[in-house]
Order: structure tokens, then C-alpha cells, then sequence
């Protein structure tokens, strides 16, 4: 992944927690509950961690979707390498701050072109034998104030492209404390030469927490650690989210939904290959070649077959 900010160009070599999208999406086409295929003259593609090219800077998210139009307008073509919706995850204590952060990122500097941004927080804790175990899932939407753009008045200070991280409606100004995580940001960017104020803030958070082991009649997943019963059972997203113009009536409807099983199915998979990883890290040289040797001699007696 390749994040360049403020100068700098960070690359990412991300984790398998990372990658629980593809196969998410892929759970929800095989069960026919994935996004609308087609809507007027809209398809919806994938695009993956196509890094995306922002006001200042550019951002590859975790995962994204796109609008195509059959219609090839200049207003649409502009539009059209920009997702509408993009995923970002946080795995192994990278943190909701930093989740914020890409979130006001995409929203803002995208000038609102990215309409949901949803960052998906894997947050663990270590137990006695030093083994991580899956504490929470938070899943938070973060759109674009419904009350921007407002144009820059003749008294407001600000540096083009700058974020300012706000919490509770106020801008957060002091760099001397340790600050709680923001739960918005605010911009100005340029529209047509002219400077704006845009603003990213949270809609909805879907917050879980202490997993509990559940028995499913199932022989692909068995003892998964899923969402305690507190009524989120799906996470929406909207018309408004995945199309630029939808109309009127459907504005405010899911256009899909996440399972909350589906997901944490998904998440325990990647969880179960994870431990595995780590795991063969730590083996010693004595366990590797005993397992090495088992491989050689299963390979051995294929080939012999």
C-alpha cells in the first residue's frame, strides 16, 4: 500500500488481517447479498487498493468501490477514478487515531468525491501465554457534512489542504497533551480555483466488544468467536454512499448489507492463519526440519502415485 502525506511516501506491506475484504465481498456474491449489479445506467467495480489521488498527496485504501456510467459526460469522467466508497482496516494495534486520520484524508482531500469512508478496527489483546486473542470490532462510517462546502470567508486563517483533527465541534489545537481520537476533520480545498471549507465527520459507529464462542451446525466453521447479541446484527450501506445521483426515494435505502456473522466468520479465518504464522515464527530449527521432513516425504510419495 502507498500512502504519500505532507511529503512524505509511506509503503505499506500490510498483514493478512488486512486483506478480509476480498473475501468478505466474496462471501456476499456466492450468498447473492453483495452490491446491486446494476442500477440505471451505474455498474459497481472493485477497485481493490487502487491508490487514489487526492488533493494534496494520494492514499491506497484497504479496499474500494467504484461507480462506472455507461454515459461518458465530462462531469462523469472527472468522477470516474475516484471510488465512492473506501475500506480502511486496522490490524495488530495500528489504532483508531490513525484510522481517523485516513478517513478525514479520503473525505477531504477527495473533496467529498469518496462518499463513505469505513474503517474497520481489529483491535487484541495478549493473554498470559503472549498469544493474541480478538478483543473488538468497531466499524465506523465517516461521510461528509451534509452542511459543506462553505466558502472560505475574508477572516478565516488556514493553509490549503491542511486537515484540522475536532472533537465535540472543536478544532483540537492543543499539540501538548495526548488527545483523544478525533471525531472529525475539517479542510479547505480548492473548487474551480475558489477555497472551501469541507468536513468529514462520523455517521455511525457499530461498536462490539468481548467476543463470545458460539457452537454453529456447520462443517466450515465451528466455535467462532462472533458479536454478542446487542442488535447489531448488519451494517448498511447506503444508495447515497455507492452512487453519485441516486434518486430521491432511494437515497436513504441499503443498497447492501454486511452480515455481522459474515464478518466475523471472515475475520476469524484470517485469524486462524494469522496464529498459524506467528506461530511458525517462533518454531525452533528442530521443529522446522521435522516438518520439513514430513513435507519431503509426502511430496515423495505423490510423486510415486
Amino acid at each position: 500500500r502507498v500512502d504519500y502525506n505532507e511529503g512524505v511516501l509511506i509503503v505499506h506491506c500490510p498483514n493478512l488481517g488486512h486483506e478480509i475484504l476480498p473475501e468478505l465481498f466474496d462471501v456476499m456474491r456466492h450468498a447473492e447479498k453483495s452490491y446491486p449489479k446494476k442500477y440505471h445506467d451505474s455498474t459497481i467495480t472493485q477497485g481493490g487498493s487502487t491508490t487514489i489521488a487526492l488533493a494534496a498527496g494520494s492514499k491506497s485504501p484497504d479496499f474500494s468501490l467504484y461507480e462506472v456510467k455507461e454515459s461518458s459526460g465530462q462531469a462523469q469522467q472527472g468522477t470516474s477514478g475516484i471510488p465512492t466508497v473506501a475500506f480502511e482496516v486496522g490490524y495488530y494495534g495500528e489504532g483508531e487515531k490513525k484510522l481517523a486520520l485516513d478517513a478525514g484524508r479520503l473525505i477531504c482531500l477527495s473533496k467529498g468525491m469518496i462518499q463513505l469512508a469505513a474503517t474497520i478496527d481489529i483491535d487484541h489483546e495478549k493473554e498470559k501465554d503472549g498469544i493474541r486473542k480478538l478483543k473488538s470490532v468497531i466499524w465506523t462510517h465517516w461521510e461528509m457534512d451534509p452542511g459543506y462546502p462553505r466558502i472560505v470567508k475574508g477572516n478565516d486563517t488556514y493553509e490549503l489542504n491542511k486537515l484540522l483533527p475536532e472533537r465535540n465541534g472543536n478544532v483540537m489545537t492543543d499539540t501538548e497533551k495526548v488527545q483523544p481520537t478525533p471525531d472529525a476533520y475539517r479542510a479547505v480545498v480548492s473548487f474551480a480555483k475558489t477555497p472551501y471549507w469541507v468536513r468529514a465527520q462520523k455517521s455511525n459507529t457499530y461498536k462490539v466488544s468481548n467476543p463470545v464462542i458460539l457452537r454453529i451446525q456447520s462443517a466450515d466453521f465451528k466455535d467462532l468467536e462472533l458479536f454478542p447479541d446487542q442488535g447489531v446484527k448488519s451494517i448498511p450501506i447506503l444508495y447515497r454512499h455507492l452512487f453519485r445521483d441516486p434518486q430521491e426515494k432511494d437515497r436513504k435505502n441499503p443498497a447492501f448489507t454486511f452480515q455481522t456473522v459474515d464478518i466475523m466468520a471472515t475475520i476469524h479465518s484470517h485469524e486462524t492463519i494469522q496464529r498459524e504464522i506467528n506461530g511458525k515464527n517462533k518454531k525452533t530449527q528442530r521443529d522446522v526440519d521435522s516438518f520439513e521432513g514430513a513435507l519431503l516425504a509426502t511430496l515423495k510419495k505423490r510423486r510415486s502415485d
